[in-house]
């Protein structure tokens, strides 16, 4: 599908040190999601809204990026959430994170919404100006939300919204998430299991767990 392969970008962080951006900004909205299922729907929740043209800006942007080889790492945002979308780039590439995100309204949905048309990109430092001024050159808000390393995924919220006032559905949701990658990783591989109600007890687990290849799925 590839001219040149050399231009495939994976979602796992590639390189302890690169800097890590977000593309596209959320849309109110957690009806449909994950987090929904989970902790219930409020009144004024509503599926998040698509624009076409904000999504073809941001797929001509990513190509455009990749093709100039300033992107490390890209995954989007889809089931889960922005949250979700990072703890996956670490859990593949086995690499930490620590990450600030400003918040202006509901943590859930700044975490958890799965509104479209965002990316969660790594590349060099040296190349993060660039990538925020090409996004801005395609119509694009961006953040750089922190660094790749360590062995643990750290989310720091700040902002208006980190007090968690506007927040009732979840317990201490506007605390900083601060997961280890292992245990990342142990909740993923065992999602299938999980799902079907058959998940092995931690004792009973296989030592070398946390080896499925990147990509792999586990529902």
């Amino acid at each position: 599908m590839l001219d040149d392969v050399s231009l495939l970008v994976r979602p796992p962080f590639t390189a302890a040190g690169d800097t890590v951006l977000l593309i596209g900004q959320s849309t109110p909205g957690l009806a449909g999601s994950a987090y929904a299922e989970l902790a219930g729907l409020a009144s004024e929740d509503s599926p998040p809204s698509l624009d076409l043209e904000r999504e073809v800006a941001l797929q001509s942007f990513i190509r455009e990026a990749i093709g100039r080889r300033l992107v490390a790492s890209v995954q989007d945002v889809s089931g889960g959430g922005l949250a979700v979308a990072i703890a996956e780039c670490c859990i593949w590439s086995g690499l930490g994170a620590r990450l600030r995100l400003g918040i202006s309204g509901s943590p859930a949905i700044e975490l958890f919404g799965e509104s479209p048309s965002r990316l969660v990109l790594s590349c060099r430092p040296r190349h993060a100006a660039s990538v925020e001024l090409l996004a801005r050159q395609f119509g694009l808000p961006s953040a750089v939300l922190g660094t790749v390393g360590g062995e643990r995924l750290r989310i720091e919220l700040t902002g208006q919204g980190a007090t968690g006032a506007a927040e009732e559905r979840g317990s201490r949701v506007a605390d900083a998430l601060d997961v280890a990658i292992g245990d990342l990783r142990h909740t993923w591989d065992h999602g299938l299991a999980r799902a079907l109600g058959v998940e092995p007890s931690p004792s009973d687990s296989d030592p070398g767990r946390g080896m499925t290849a990147p990509g792999g799925e586990a529902d």
